[in-house]
């Protein structure tokens, strides 16, 4: 048994040790010699009963060899059971009831304290789970979440439900919360985009019959001296007969008779009661009650009232006053109370009334209602440490359950159905187990999508019982197999195996033993589909090697027991140890909880919607992976109108121009960096919103793109000139700092602080107002007045170096000129992570993004370069702070990388290879689970479109001479200029700013950096050999 559970198997015991009938012999059970004997005596009367009828001798062996031949039939052929339920269905009264009061079947008298209490006397608590996508875990997370399972199973003391229910896709309030906002927007484009939106997901959720499994579990607490039956609106005959009595002694009157009147005569206190008017008629309108908390119409001797609770509440509470013959208020107020919702009944019954109806006040079931309070506190306790979600419902909640509040108008009860108002409903339930199973073996059972529901109801069973069952069970089993021991019966050694092993466990207390039952409802609008769905479930059973039977002539029972107020009537339970019921764990789903406040993402592969709230994450960012054709900048401009519903300013940094025609169709604004008069600019000294030390920590990150990295004595220079000179220059530029490196340069007589101050104005020289990038060197002037705002960078495409500058300056801009704006902002960076892979510029990136929930923003991250990302610390930084990742389709030779870094588990990584376009894995903090990207067709179209317009009068502007290049590298370092080593230039080095001389220090300069890189790089690679070397000698010692 440990083997199999350190190879993620369990076993099951192959016969339920619990129910086994020993066998005389060998042969036959003690039950079948009974009907044997009985069989024997039937025989030897229809043999004389023959003999009187036929007159022909001969022919009586015909009459009873019939009798005989049918009753061994019925002996052996086991047909009491199924004579048994046939005779039941058709002579049983108890179906009858349940169609004539349908209330019975929702088996609710209240609800109180976030308690239900039942009309069989149960208290129960509702628990809701929020199931996991357990099918996409690695193997050692399964085995983890399995064993704190079964350490919750152990703590178990009263019998628990866990229920699985199947219903439509509801997006109703998160409908009304859309139309709602699109009432308020009055960008015309977008309030239709909320109307087709909608409409869209309304109509793709019918046209795939879409649902969702909602999963509850159901503690029940009862108090074993108060069973009620399920008939308990009804007094008993004892009551009637009491009534008729106190009525014929009470009207009885002899001397009436005497003097000319009849034998019977109504008292004057007299008061007939009209339940179908809903009036009250008094004999003598001298008792009609003054004072009444009601205010029923009095029409003279007559009181009308407005509704029939009413008319019962002042019934009795005038029942000592007036006579009602022989009435019984009682009753009648009972059934009138279970046939009001629980919205009406907590409008006419005060909280002592329904406490009082349900006989808290009397003691009997108070104590079951505070030990279920209790119990329901351990259990949610024990869940959460197995890492399951759960939620307890409030009465609120409880009454917004369909099942719960929606008292049934109809229940038709059929040998092979039962209709309930317009669903047809079959029920089977598991006879047997396959031996061995899998952890989540019943995945595609209660992640499916057919409308079916699953019930499983567990039964601790105490050390004492269970050792005492398995000491007989044991006893029985050897006596068969003793009896048995001239041929070999390898079934019965190997149920005798099984116990025997079974039985040790439980001594030795590695294991718990319980009894369960597995139910499953399946439900359809018609019969013709309730036999199709009824196929599919028995394909999913028999997938799963569960042997089952179908409920006929007991599906009334069935379905009760499959409802969250139901208990277990069909009784059909089966003996589990703790780790195989673990092994069954039924909260699995790879769907999740429509969060109404959220923002529609995809639809996941059991097409029902992802809807997440964003804001209710560690932080609202995403990193949106995949490549070239993948879906991902698809899936991205699809975004784009959702975050404006949901109130955000949208900014787009844009370097191919896909994003313009977007930004026009939504009313939005575009804006580009650039050199002409009409082009925009930031100031990357501007330090509005900043505090001073924030605004200086801001600019190493810019100096180290623009430098190709820094080192800590660069970092230090450039703290002491950036400190200087925010004191001297109120708003300073490029043209206020070169002037103030000039001075320092001059002053100083240290030659290395020269040598760098030299170094640090010939980097800067271009962003000068004479030099290529001169339009950085002004005040800031760029406007964003529109909630759509896009940022294009077209100009900038084929210079990776400036545009992850432009892309760090609006990365800047937006955290900090924003930060005042406590509304929700997002700001979408294609390609735009690569700018943090300069050390400085990824230390200050990674500061402002954990730093960002406090502003509302949320940063949005798209790239192909998923190899490149994640090979890289700087993009590895990135995802460590983006809470939620969306990986499209990549190419296989960059998949293991990524199951490497991203820690996917092998059916993620499996299913990654074969996923089409617009197709991917989400992983956020708490979700895992595949999507498909969709949207309406017109919707399609538009994107379609869009992602195909780029004004091609912007062409990207190469700033990159590489002749150039190669020529200062083959002075300097003897060697070509490497676009994949030398990325991380300077951009002073690449272009025609500065002069012969300044280009041969600036390349020296790159040259003594470049070395000193080659020989850290060398140190580290030295010194993680060592490490290795030592962990190695560590565990050969070990």
């Amino acid at each position: 048994m440990e083997e199999s559970k350190m190879s993620g198997y369990r076993t099951i015991p192959s016969k339920d040790t619990f129910d086994i009938d020993e066998k005389l012999g060998g042969i036959i059970t003690i039950k079948q010699l009974i009907y044997l004997i009985a069989t024997l005596i039937i025989t030897y009367f229809s043999m004389l009963v023959a003999n009187e009828i036929v007159q022909e001798p001969s022919d009586t062996i015909y009459v009873w060899g019939t009798v005989l031949f049918l009753c061994l039939v019925f002996i052996f052929g086991n047909l009491d059971k199924y004579i048994y339920i046939r005779l039941r269905y058709y002579l049983s009264s108890e179906n009858k009831k349940l169609q004539e009061n349908p209330a019975i079947f929702t088996n609710i008298r209240t609800i109180e304290e976030n308690k239900i209490i039942t009309l069989d006397g149960r208290v129960l608590a509702i628990l809701k789970v929020s199931p996991i996508n357990f099918m996409l875990l690695g193997d050692v997370a399964k085995e983890a979440k399995i064993n704190s399972f079964e350490v919750y199973l152990r703590q178990l003391v009263y019998p628990i439900a866990h229920h699985v229910q199947s219903e439509e896709v509801d997006i109703t309030q998160y409908s009304a919360n859309i139309i709602k906002k699109a009432q308020k927007i009055p960008n015309k484009a977008l309030s239709n985009y909320c109307t087709n939106h909608i409409e869209f997901l309304k109509n793709y959720l019918k046209e795939k019959n879409s649902r969702t499994k909602n999963h509850y579990i159901v503690i029940q607490v009862q108090d074993e001296r108060y069973k009620e039956s399920a008939t308990s609106p009804y007094s008993p005959p004892i009551k009637k007969i009491y009534l008729k009595l106190r009525a014929f002694l009470k009207e009885f009157n002899p001397v009436a008779a005497f003097y000319g009147g009849g034998f019977f005569q109504k008292p004057k206190n007299y008061a007939k009661i009209d339940l179908v008017n809903n009036r009250i008629i008094f004999q003598s309108k001298d008792y009609i009650p003054q004072a009444s908390n009601f205010k029923p119409k009095i029409i003279e001797n007559i009181l009308e009232f407005s509704s029939r609770a009413e008319l019962l509440k002042f019934a009795k509470e005038n029942e000592k006053s007036l006579y009602y013959s022989d009435f019984d208020i009682d009753e009648n107020l009972n059934k009138e109370f279970m046939d009001m919702t629980l919205e009406e009944r907590e409008k006419v019954f005060s909280i002592e009334e329904r406490r009082k109806n349900v006989g808290l006040s009397g003691g009997k079931t108070r104590w079951a209602f505070d030990e279920c309070e209790k119990y329901t506190e351990v259990i949610i306790e024990k869940l959460e440490a197995a890492s399951l979600n759960v939620k307890r419902l409030t009465n609120q909640e409880l009454y917004k359950i369909a099942q719960i509040a929606h008292i049934p108008r109809k229940i038709e009860i059929k040998p092979n159905y039962i209709q309930i108002d317009d669903n047809y409903i079959k029920v089977i339930y598991a006879t047997g187990y396959p031996y061995q199973i899998s952890l989540g073996w019943l995945a595609n059972i209660v992640d499916g999508r057919a409308d079916y529901d699953l019930t499983m109801y567990i039964y601790p069973v105490p050390i004492n019982e269970a050792i005492k069952t398995f000491r007989t069970a044991i006893l029985k089993l050897s006596t068969e197999k003793k009896s048995r021991e001239d041929f070999l019966d390898p079934e019965t050694q190997q149920h005798l195996d099984d116990v025997t092993n079974f039985y040790s466990n439980i001594v030795s207390g590695k294991e718990k033993y319980f009894q369960a039952s597995l139910y499953v409802s399946v439900k359809a609008k018609s019969l013709k589909y309730l036999d199709t769905a009824l196929e599919k479930c028995k394909s999913d059973l028999a997938g799963a090697s569960i042997d089952f039977e179908l409920a006929d002539y007991n599906n009334a029972k069935g379905a009760f027991s499959t409802t969250l107020t139901g208990r277990d009537m069909l009784n059909k339970k089966r003996e589990f140890p703790s780790s195989s019921l673990a092994a069954t764990f039924p909260h699995i789903s790879s769907s999740i909880d429509i969060d109404p406040d959220g923002m529609f993402f995809a639809f996941d592969f059991k097409d029902s919607p992802i809807i997440i709230d964003l804001r209710k994450l560690t932080n609202q960012h995403l990193t949106i992976l995949g490549e070239s054709g993948s879906g991902k900048s698809y899936f991205a401009k699809s975004l784009i109108p959702r975050y404006l519903i949901n109130g955000y300013k949208v900014f787009i940094t844009d370097p191919d121009g896909e994003y313009i025609a977007l930004a026009r169709k939504f009313q939005g604004s575009v804006s580009s960096i650039t050199e002409s008069e009409a082009g925009s600019s930031i100031n990357p000294f501007d330090k509005t919103g900043y505090e001073i030390n924030e605004k200086i920590r801001s600019m190493f990150g810019f100096f180290s793109i623009l430098m190709g990295g820094i080192t800590k004595y660069q970092q230090g220079l450039l703290e002491e000139l950036l400190t200087e000179l925010y004191k001297k220059v109120q708003d300073p530029t490029f043209s206020d700092f070169a002037k103030l490196v000039k001075e320092k340069q001059a002053k100083t007589t240290e030659q290395k602080i020269k040598e760098e101050l030299g170094y640090i104005y010939l980097v800067i020289k271009p962003f000068l107002k004479t030099g290529v990038y001169g339009f950085l060197d002004k005040k800031t002037n760029i406007k964003i007045e529109k909630q759509l705002h896009v940022f294009d960078l077209r100009e900038y495409k084929n210079d990776k170096v400036l545009k992850d500058l432009i892309n760090y300056l609006i990365f800047d801009f937006i955290s900090h000129r924003l930060r005042a704006d406590k509304s929700l902002k997002a700001l979408i960076m294609d390609e735009g992570w690569t700018m943090v892979k300069y050390p400085g510029a990824q230390e200050y990136v990674g500061y402002i993004i954990k730093d960002s929930r406090k502003y509302n923003v949320s940063f949005v991250f798209i790239t192909q370069e998923l190899e490149d990302m994640l090979s890289s610390d700087a993009g590895k930084s990135i995802l460590n702070n983006t809470a939620t990742w969306f990986i499209f389709r990549h190419k296989e030779s960059a998949l293991p990388l990524a199951k490497e870094v991203l820690n996917l588990t092998e059916p993620e990584y499996e299913k990654l290879l074969t996923i089409g376009i617009g197709e991917g894995l989400m992983i956020s903090e708490k979700y895992r689970l595949f999507y498909k990207v969709k949207t309406p067709e017109i919707e399609h179209q538009e994107l379609e479109v869009l992602s195909k317009t780029k004004d091609k009068k912007v062409q990207p502007k190469l700033r990159v001479d590489q002749k150039k290049l190669n020529r200062i590298f083959l002075s300097i370092l003897g060697r070509e200029y490497d676009e994949q080593k030398d990325k991380n230039l300077p951009l002073a080095l690449t272009h025609d700013a500065l002069t012969e001389k300044e280009q041969k220090i600036l390349a020296q300069k790159i040259k003594k950096n470049l070395n000193k890189n080659d020989l850290n790089q060398k140190n580290k690679k030295i010194k993680k050999e060592q490490e290795n070397d030592k962990k190695q000698n560590n565990n050969k010692t070990k």
